[in-house]
């Protein structure tokens, strides 16, 4: 993803602000993808509903079986998951100073 690149391009400066940058665009990816989750539960029953399967929905195959119950299931595990992978990596990074 765009944003974990960009973390990794800047690698001169004071330790702790390049920590903060790598943070922040870890942060900005997980955001990222909780975002396309979120759009793909959304739009995803409506595109099948018009008989339209673009080839992107194969990455939210769960979200494509159109049960609206599991829909917000889903994205809210996906949260979640994004969350604790955050905190997983932010803990890691303090723990490397």
């Amino acid at each position: 993803m765009w944003w974990e690149e960009q973390a990794e391009k800047r690698n001169d400066g004071d330790p702790s602000i390049l920590q903060g940058v790598r943070a922040y665009a870890f942060k900005q990816a997980h955001i990222a993808r909780a975002m396309a989750a979120r759009c793909a539960a959304d739009w995803i029953p409506e595109l099948a509903k018009a008989g339209i399967r673009p080839p992107w929905t194969v990455n939210y195959k769960c979200i494509s079986s159109n049960e609206k119950s599991s829909v917000g299931d889903v994205t809210g595990d996906l949260e979640q998951e994004l969350i604790e992978e955050l905190y997983y990596d932010v803990a890691n990074m303090l723990m490397e100073r």
